[in-house]
């Protein structure tokens, strides 16, 4: 306001009370670029770059366009917002369409297809957890697991709320026999959503492998507990009570 001047704010107020609210948006709009288009080249012939343009005088030129082209200038806004808006809403739904086809591809082992695929869809979308994920996915089923961690912690990077890929990272990670570090994601996992019951397994391998069988124990037990269900959970218990 202080920018403007506070005659300039007190004038928008009241030609917005005036015309309705509706025109402050459009006033301020017009009055800035007519004020610029007069301002620049004002400062270029001066070279004085304080030269002093008032700024009320195109509020009030804005206000007298807007009963002639306001409504027409809300129709073309509203207009760019719906296209806009579709646009991105189909483009979001066509790389949900291709990260499903790339999985099918995964699916049937075609894997230098769905590798393929799914580099041309990180092309397209850089940011998108999910298709740093699928390319996790891909080379896990590959067993690569060191580029499969990569591209799960890209994933967790993008969307920290993504426990399905903070889980593959830990589960990656003790495939890498690197089980402390696995123990640390895993936990993590745990903390996000307690109810994970495959990470309880997991995390009872991880804590099997570094020699902590009371906490390896806990781990299934509370894995059985989540889903009585749960015959790998019964299994791995029985062979560390035989121990």
């Amino acid at each position: 306001i202080e920018g403007m001047g506070l005659g300039d704010a007190k004038l928008l107020l009241f030609l917005g009370s005036w015309l309705g609210i509706k025109s402050i948006l459009f006033i301020l709009l017009t009055s800035s670029v007519s004020a610029l288009i007069v301002a620049i080249p004002i400062v270029l012939i001066t070279k004085n770059s304080k030269f002093p343009v008032p700024y009320g005088c195109f509020i009030v030129f804005s206000s007298i366009l807007y009963p002639l082209f306001g409504e027409t200038f809300y129709k073309l806004l509203s207009w760019w917002f719906n296209v806009y808006l579709r646009d991105s809403s189909q483009f979001m739904n066509l790389i949900s369409s291709e990260i499903k086809e790339t999985y099918t591809l995964l699916k049937d082992k075609k894997f230098s297809y769905a590798e393929s695929r799914a580099m041309v869809l990180l092309n397209k979308e850089p940011g998108n957890p999910k298709v740093f994920e699928l390319i996790g996915d891909i080379y896990s089923n590959q067993r690569n697991y060191k580029k499969s961690v990569w591209y799960y912690l890209s994933s967790c990077e993008q969307d920290e709320h993504n426990t399905d890929a903070l889980y593959k990272l830990g589960e990656n990670i003790y495939y890498l026999e690197y089980y402390a570090l696995a123990e640390a994601y895993l936990k993590m996992v745990i903390e996000k959503e307690p109810l994970y019951t495959q990470a309880y397994i997991t995390l009872g391998l991880a804590q099997q492998e570094r020699d902590n069988l009371e906490e390896a124990i806990m781990c299934f037990e509370d894995a059985i507990n989540i889903n009585p269900q749960e015959v790998f959970a019964y299994l791995n218990l029985a062979l560390l009570h035989k121990k």
